[in-house]
């Protein structure tokens, strides 16, 4: 996607959007346009004197003032012996119209690692001055047109801005050799917030700006997962896990999230329990779970060892941020068709303990209240499911899961509760 749809200028088609992106762009480029102008005084001694030149209004309309900007910028810039004062969709003028804008505020790519460090999801930027539609508070979280695509704001201060690209929708035609730094989707750049915000600026009258507008902002949640997808691939490798951008991968699953989160986060709740009452269980949830994704796992929350879920505080069990992470390392390490059939299968194993453990629990003392039969059915019932599921499981360890539960059933029915409604319908 180019800047304009359509040229502008002398004799053009001028259409609004692509003239107020012209004049945003004039206005960045005066003082190349119009550049001071040197003289020698009576002591021999050279000054430089600014020329005087008015903005632009931003909007909209082709004027005089606008074609000769064009004209001049043509002339004294591009070195044109014969301007014709228009400016065409991925042509010279328009190219370096952008690169003269985007050369002001470079971007820096960091690592993930750094990234997770920079990552400030309650931090906002009120920028008081300028025109209305440039003003307000930015927030992390919030989705924002740049001339290299849709931007997640990731943290922003008065001094940068740490973004993350979800796309390749921006302009890039006219950027794709300025600066090897940008455009590559998944990545986290750090930017100085003013170039930030003036990119986004400049951005405001873009049609990808528009088509974000009812997207609004990422969530806690969202960012996790984003960043742990990133975190957990390699840089390319967003787009082969998910199979879509972000912009695409949030959208289409904007709705899952919530229930993805919900299931990992009751994991961790009970996972106390479990682990005193019903330890095979346990070991098979916790190295289960995250089978294929351990070294995601541990990247995305930063808690190494075989037990990666198992070592995540108490207090970050229901925190947002945490079980995106964990949700975003599965789909790193299984792709999302493969983390949402792994959540669904768990599901299907948590009920049927479930059922067992209701059964134990309302049993008549000294009635049976599981037979053998219900036992061997139950424990090959789970070994199916955690097998298609990618989990090494034995039919001994399948019985000895029976077992615990049916010992303890009046101490884990509760979780094993919680955990069948958490896995339900996650596909």
């Amino acid at each position: 996607m180019g800047l304009l749809t359509a040229p502008v200028g002398k004799d053009c088609t001028n259409k609004k959007q692509d003239v107020q992106v012209v004049e945003y762009l004039l206005n960045r480029a005066m003082t190349r346009i119009y550049p001071p102008t040197a003289s020698t005084g009576a002591d021999g001694q050279m000054s430089f004197e600014a020329a005087v030149v008015r903005a632009i209004p931003v909007d909209g309309k082709i004027d005089d003032g606008v074609i000769q900007a064009i004209n001049d910028f043509q002339r004294n810039v591009l070195g044109f012996k014969y301007p014709d004062s228009r400016i065409d969709p991925g042509k010279n003028t328009i190219t370096a119209l952008a690169r003269n804008f985007a050369a002001q505020g470079g971007v820096i790519a960091v690592s993930p690692d750094e990234a997770k460090r920079l990552v400030k999801p309650g931090s906002m930027y009120n920028q008081k001055s300028g025109p209305l539609y440039q003003t307000g508070i930015v927030r992390a979280g919030e989705l924002v047109a740049g001339f290299d695509g849709t931007r997640a704001v990731l943290a922003i201060s008065a001094r940068e801005t740490i973004f993350m690209l979800l796309d390749n929708d921006g302009p890039g035609s006219e950027l794709a050799d300025m600066n090897p730094m940008r455009g590559r989707v998944g990545t986290v750049y750090r930017q100085s917030t003013e170039a930030f915000l003036d990119e986004r600026n400049g951005m405001f009258f873009h049609g990808l700006a528009k088509r974000l507008q009812p997207v609004k902002a990422l969530i806690e949640l969202e960012m996790g997962i984003i960043l742990a997808v990133v975190s957990g691939t390699s840089l390319p490798g967003f787009i082969v896990v998910t199979g879509v951008t972000g912009l695409q991968f949030i959208v289409e699953n904007r709705e899952k999230f919530p229930k993805w989160a919900s299931a990992v986060s009751t994991a961790l709740t009970v996972r106390k329990t479990l682990k005193t009452y019903a330890p095979t269980l346990y070991d098979k949830m916790i190295e289960g779970l995250f089978e294929g994704a351990q070294r995601a796992a541990a990247s995305a929350v930063g808690y190494a060892g075989p037990d990666v879920v198992g070592n995540v505080p108490d207090a970050m069990a229901k925190d947002p941020m945490t079980t995106g992470k964990l949700i975003g390392a599965l789909v790193a390490g299984l792709g999302k068709a493969g983390a949402a059939k792994r959540l669904t299968l768990f599901g299907v194993v948590f009920s049927i303990l479930k059922t067992l453990a209701t059964k134990a629990v309302m049993a008549v003392p000294g009635a049976i209240g599981i037979t053998a039969q219900e036992k061997i059915k139950a424990a090959r019932d789970i070994v199916t499911q955690l097998q298609a599921a990618g989990v090494l499981i034995t039919e001994a360890e399948a019985r000895q899961i029976v077992d615990e539960v049916e010992r303890n059933a009046h101490k884990v029915k509760p979780a094993l509760e919680d955990l069948a409604r958490a896995f339900q319908d996650l596909r």
